[in-house]
């Protein structure tokens, strides 16, 4: 074993090195990247809130007008809605037998003898 160390003396610093190198890589600074992606976020954020403040001026320089309510042609629309007819509500519990209407009624349910553990 420590023949092949002593033969093979290069080849095993200049692996160390390389694994040197690439573990001073994984633990540098790599801020030039995060400041790039950061001033790209802030970038769109604001591009985003200017959208969004255009928007806004939009909605609010909208001025409505009531005289589409006096016109003719509005009031012959005519209306094809239909009105919504109160039900009666069903059981509280749809599962209860038909014979119990109330829960407080219950005091034990039977079930199958399939059913019990």
């Amino acid at each position: 074993m420590i023949n092949i160390i002593k033969q093979n003396r290069i080849l095993f610093i200049i692996l160390a090195v390389i694994i040197m190198l690439f573990i001073a890589y994984g633990f540098s600074d790599k801020t030039t990247s995060s400041v790039l992606i950061q001033k790209q976020a802030a970038t769109d954020s604001s591009s985003i809130e200017q959208e969004i403040l255009q928007l806004l001026m939009d909605v609010q320089s909208i001025k409505l007008d009531g005289s589409v309510f006096q016109d003719p042609t509005f009031n012959q629309l005519r209306d094809f809605g239909r009105k919504v007819i109160q039900e009666p509500t069903g059981k509280i519990n749809p599962f209860l037998p038909d014979d119990i209407t109330d829960i407080t009624d219950i005091t034990t349910v039977d079930t199958p003898s399939e059913l019990s553990l």
